[in-house]
């Protein structure tokens, strides 16, 4: 039962950091301290990961399955989207673990809502930041 309300409560953190990123991706540039972007600070959590996903895993297996373009410019770009995919998977797997404990302890409906809600959530945040993420004067990914 602990797991099961500990498993509830990362979810629902989750589905609340992918809502405000959804609602503050479109506006990247529109709120500047400086020359700080203040907005792009909230996509740091899933596209510094993904930074990392993107040069050390993702690139090594592109050039090992001998599909590189020779040069670093065309791996990295190929690489974009496989890179935040890998830190997606992440909450995913938690989604999928909560709905696993769920399942077996008696699914109720609210936690069939939340699981798929989550899951939404992640797929429209995902093609949100690759989007978005990519704009006129401010690029966070």
């Amino acid at each position: 039962m602990a797991a099961r309300k500990l498993f509830s409560w990362i979810v629902r953190f989750g589905m609340a950091y992918c809502v405000i990123s959804i609602l503050t991706l479109p506006f990247l540039n529109s709120l500047w301290l400086g020359e700080l972007p203040v907005l792009a600070l909230i996509q740091v959590p899933k596209v510094e990961p993904a930074h990392f996903a993107r040069e050390k895993i993702v690139m090594p297996a592109i050039r090992a399955l001998g599909l590189s373009g020779g040069s670093f410019s065309p791996d990295y770009i190929a690489a974009r989207p496989y890179g935040l995919l890998l830190v997606y998977l992440v909450p995913a797997a938690a989604v999928v673990g909560y709905a696993l404990i769920c399942k077996k302890a008696g699914w109720t409906r609210k936690e069939k809502v939340v699981c798929a809600a989550a899951l939404g959530l992640l797929v429209i945040d995902y093609v949100w930041t690759m989007i978005f993420a990519r704009g006129p004067g401010v690029t966070v990914y």
